[in-house]
């Protein structure tokens, strides 16, 4: 089993998040702003490991959080907030009860992951709740991709190989979808594959506060606009959970698993491997 080790090398959460948010400044200004340039697939491409990364931290953030009730609340706080901008900017007030941002997608994904990782259920109703939120996501923002990601990425976190094997299954899926309807741009949906290197690079450490990524993005139009607020909302709201943790894994009697296999607020190793 190879899990993550909390070393002074590679990449900390709060780089992985700037590269996530530039990738999503680059993808949403392209597809809003310069859809028909030139290499516009290349930068559609870019933008397609913003998800995954976000994925990510999802799962790393219950594995850290002190309160899954408040995660859980104000992921679902995001989503209502941020529901009528997106709709706004998908097809109108008419796609209202139609599709939904990504915001929604990640609460589902980590109300699956939550009860999946609960050992108190058995493992039929645990399927049924995975197939309902993936049924709810279906319709919003990276659909049921993101919800199967949460859960691998969650579920395997001790095992890596294990968790990047569900990444890549499920991101095969998504590819397939984009080849329905063949075209250059079909090719940025293989962007998804992009975060597998930049993931593997993950420290397992914080990094400095940045209160750029916290404060500093905005867009030139109303949906980039909305995309950044919400992104860095979600990435604030990560950066909540994961600094609350006291360092003691959460127990198993309080009905959650233990998945934590470096503790944050211990100092880097002094030979990092």
């Amino acid at each position: 089993m190879e899990s993550l080790s909390r070393t002074g090398r590679g990449l900390n959460a709060n780089q992985l998040k700037l590269i996530a948010v530039a990738a999503m400044v680059v993808d949403h200004c392209t597809a809003f702003l310069f859809p028909l340039v030139p290499g516009a697939w290349l930068l559609r491409l870019i933008g397609r490991l913003t998800a995954p990364i976000m994925c990510f931290f999802i799962a790393e953030g219950f594995a850290h959080t002190s309160n899954l009730r408040h995660y859980l609340g104000r992921l679902l706080a995001a989503a209502v907030v941020s529901h009528v901008p997106f709709v706004l900017c998908h097809g109108g007030m008419s796609s209202f009860w139609n599709t939904s941002s990504v915001m929604w997608t990640l609460f589902l994904g980590l109300a699956a992951l939550a009860f999946s990782a609960n050992p108190r259920y058995p493992v039929w109703l645990k399927c049924i709740v995975v197939l309902a939120c993936c049924a709810l996501a279906w319709r919003s923002d990276w659909s049921w991709y993101a919800i199967l990601w949460i859960l691998g990425f969650g579920l395997f976190r001790q095992d890596r190989k294990r968790a990047f094997a569900v990444f890549a299954a499920v991101g095969v899926c998504y590819v397939v979808k984009g080849l329905s309807v063949l075209s250059l741009f079909t090719i940025s949906y293989f962007g998804v594959f992009l975060a597998i290197p930049l993931l593997l690079l993950y420290n397992g450490t914080h990094g400095t506060r940045n209160r750029v990524l916290q404060y500093g993005f905005t867009g030139s139009t109303p949906h980039i606009c909305w995309q950044s607020g919400g992104f860095r909302f979600f990435f604030k709201l990560h950066n909540k959970h994961m600094t609350r943790q006291t360092g003691s894994p959460r127990s198993e009697k309080a009905g959650r698993s233990r998945f934590i296999f470096f503790n944050p607020n211990e100092t880097p190793a002094a030979n990092p491997r």
